[in-house]
């Protein structure tokens, strides 16, 4: 009987541990993923638009030069590519100092915003509309005072007229709409009838999680107790509790090392990524995961040390039980 009895509190124990394993990462994903307040502190503690809008200005002209450099030929004078590259350089100036990193963080968080309420099930279409009309009217005149700055040599080399510059900014702007709807950006036909039903699979399971993974817990707390009684109940599930939050703890350290390792092997030359924004974002995630699994430790060391205060009152109770007959 006893060794049914212990099988049988290993076999729960097992489970509340996979249990806690399957709560945190729900827990996580909600505290990070799919909440907003996640993304603006993780805007503002790693700095994430100021270094990905710095890196454009630098990262996008060489890049672009290097994916245009087999179209032009192997024979293409170097003299073209750099004026290609300071032409692509000067524009790109103008387009970020056109629109900063502050407009950059504001709309993107009304992008993600968006996409969580169309997640979650608030709204039934992507409604984000981002305004560039104001932008494209500073940005022309950037754009050409830009331009001026090139040689009639490196312009002509662009297949530029010197004299029709400012005519020849106000093209490249007017193929820039006044606005971008997210909406249409996902097409006509809208997202496919296999996203929306993950989607609904995801709404699903999360209106499940809000009261099963509790429910579990307390169905699995009282087989600990019935089968071990109360210390043992809370012994068991609490050592249980403990571990569950601690492997979890362990596997974000080391998929995090893992990630990072692998993302920044694959970022090329120039990267728009500086591999050490890569660190502090995968650091500031995780760290927030982290928090989710020390309360999980935390519950189960309380848990834990309440089967001791139970089995010293117990042993307290006993001694005074067999003291009262001792001195009558």
């Amino acid at each position: 009987m006893r060794i049914l009895r212990l099988t049988g509190l290993v076999l729960v124990a097992l489970v509340l541990v996979l249990s806690g394993l399957v709560y945190q990462l729900g827990i996580g994903l909600e505290r990070t993923a799919l909440s907003p307040a996640f993304y603006r502190d993780l805007m503002g503690h790693t700095g994430l638009i100021e270094v990905i809008h710095a890196r454009l200005e630098e990262a996008v002209p060489e890049l672009m030069v290097q994916r245009m450099q087999p179209e032009m030929g192997q024979e293409a004078p170097k003299e073209v590519l750099a004026a290609y590259q300071e032409g692509l350089s000067l524009m790109m100036g103008a387009l970020v100092r056109t629109f900063d990193a502050g407009w950059l963080e504001k709309q993107l968080m009304l992008v993600i915003e968006d996409i969580l309420a169309f997640i979650e099930g608030n709204r039934e279409e992507l409604g984000t509309v981002i305004d560039l009309k104001r932008g494209k009217e500073l940005l022309e005149s950037q754009l050409a005072a830009a331009l001026k700055e090139l040689s009639p040599e490196k312009l002509r080399a662009l297949e530029m007229h010197p004299e029709l510059v400012e005519s020849t900014a106000g093209q490249l702007i007017a193929a820039i709409p006044d606005q971008l709807q997210l909406g249409e950006l996902v097409g006509d036909a809208g997202l496919p009838p296999e996203t929306h039903e993950i989607l609904a699979k995801v709404r699903m399971v999360r209106g499940y999680f809000a009261w099963v993974p509790y429910v579990t817990f307390a169905c699995l707390f009282l087989f600990c107790c019935l089968l071990a009684g109360i210390p043992g109940g809370l012994r068991w599930s609490g050592g249980a509790t403990v571990v569950a939050g601690a492997a979890f703890i362990t596997g974000l350290l080391v998929a995090r090392d893992r990630v990072a390792h692998g993302f920044v092997d694959r970022l090329g030359e120039p990267a728009l990524v500086d591999p050490g924004l890569v660190t502090a974002v995968l650091g500031f995630v995780v760290s927030r995961l982290v928090r989710v699994s020390l309360v999980f430790v935390s519950v189960g060391v309380v848990l834990v040390a309440a089967s001791y205060f139970f089995r010293v009152k117990a042993a307290a109770k006993k001694r005074r039980g067999v003291a009262k007959p001792a001195s009558s």
